[in-house]
């Protein structure tokens, strides 16, 4: 009897210690979580609507909500500071259209350092050829055309872009079927 109120007690111990992380996780502010996913932060200026935010970097109003812990009526203040989510959707839907099986494209990014705008198109699924130009701009960064399998990088100094606003994304056009792919831009530290 003694062992089988020992293992009793073991069990019961071990299921209040389930217990105790599935709250503790429950409990953790979903700003904390976004945090992790973050690709680069997007300050909030006079004028800014959700919406337009996220249009602009290529999220979807709800997206760019639930990753910033906003529920209805979506409302952000100039010096808000906004997570911009790494989203697989953003790299994968393309404009105006809902992503299908079908929709075989590379996997877009983008960066940029003091320097240097770099876009890529990684893994290309099949012999593709995209033009690459900065979202709301009507600047064209140069195009990747790519056999499957490759990994293409267009690297653009910065000083020959024209930019409006404070972020940014990165639109990759199938020069075949003319669907627009874009991704916000990360901006990432060379110190």
């Amino acid at each position: 009897m003694k062992l089988a109120e020992k293992r009793r007690r073991v069990a019961l111990r071990l299921l209040a210690l389930v217990g105790v992380i599935i709250l503790a996780a429950a409990l953790l502010p979903a700003s904390v979580l976004a945090e992790q996913s973050c690709v680069s932060k997007y300050s909030v200026q006079s004028g800014d609507t959700l919406a337009r935010i996220a249009r602009s970097n290529g999220y979807t109003t709800q997206e760019l909500a639930s990753a910033n812990s906003l529920s209805l009526p979506y409302s952000v203040q100039p010096g808000d500071e906004l997570c911009l989510p790494n989203s697989s959707k953003a790299t994968a839907t393309p404009e105006g259209a809902k992503a299908s099986k079908s929709n075989k494209i590379p996997k877009f990014s983008a960066f940029m350092t003091a320097k240097n705008l770099v876009a890529t198109a990684a893994e290309f699924p099949e012999k593709q050829s995209y033009q690459v130009k900065l979202r709301g701009s009507s600047t064209k960064l140069g195009a990747l055309r790519g056999n499957k399998g490759d990994t293409l990088h267009l690297t653009v100094d910065l000083s020959k872009v024209e930019f409006s606003g404070r972020s940014y994304s990165v639109c990759f056009k199938n020069m075949s079927t003319n669907q627009s792919y874009c991704v916000p831009v990360s901006v990432v530290s060379t110190k």
